[in-house]
Formats: structure tokens, C-alpha cells, sequence
């Protein structure tokens, strides 16, 4: 594993890994929730969706970087722990 986190794919084998930070999921929770702001005009309940993505958005911080294989589609945390070790 290099020092950025990456590593080939522990099912498949494949180097087509793409690594999920904080700020993509953080980007992903407040477009979502800016996306259900505007479908909450043509059904009402969806704004409390829309209100929980996006106060819940600054909380993706707290989730940890992510690997995921572009070829069998497996997801995983990155480990920081086994680079320290090698």
C-alpha cells in the first residue's frame, strides 16, 4: 500500500481503484440534500430529507477514506495502520 492510501483491489485484483475522501461524501450529502430542497416544492415530506442531508452533511467528516474497485465494484476502508507496518 503506498502512503496515499491506495492499493489494488483485495477481491478482484485490480489496479482500477478510486479512493473516496471526506470531502466527495460530504459534496454528495449536500447535493442531495440542495437537490430535495427543490423537489420538496412538488412533495412536501422530501424537505425533511432535503433538512437531515444537509445538516448531516458536515458529520461525513467523520467518515473514513474509502477505496473502491471500478471493475467488481468492492468498496473498503483504507487502513493507514498496515502502511505503518511495512
Amino acid at each position: 500500500m503506498r502512503k496515499d492510501g491506495w492499493e489494488p483491489c483485495p477481491r478482484c485484483g485490480s489496479n482500477r481503484v478510486e479512493q473516496r475522501g471526506k470531502w466527495f461524501f460530504f459534496w454528495v450529502f449536500l447535493t442531495s440534500g440542495g437537490c430535495l430542497v427543490w423537489l420538496g416544492f412538488l412533495f412536501f415530506p422530501l424537505w425533511i430529507f432535503a433538512a437531515l442531508l444537509i445538516i448531516a452533511s458536515p458529520l461525513s467528516f467523520l467518515i473514513p477514506k474509502m477505496n473502491q474497485c471500478k471493475d467488481c465494484k468492492y468498496a473498503w476502508k483504507v487502513n493507514k495502520e498496515k502502511d505503518m507496518k511495512a
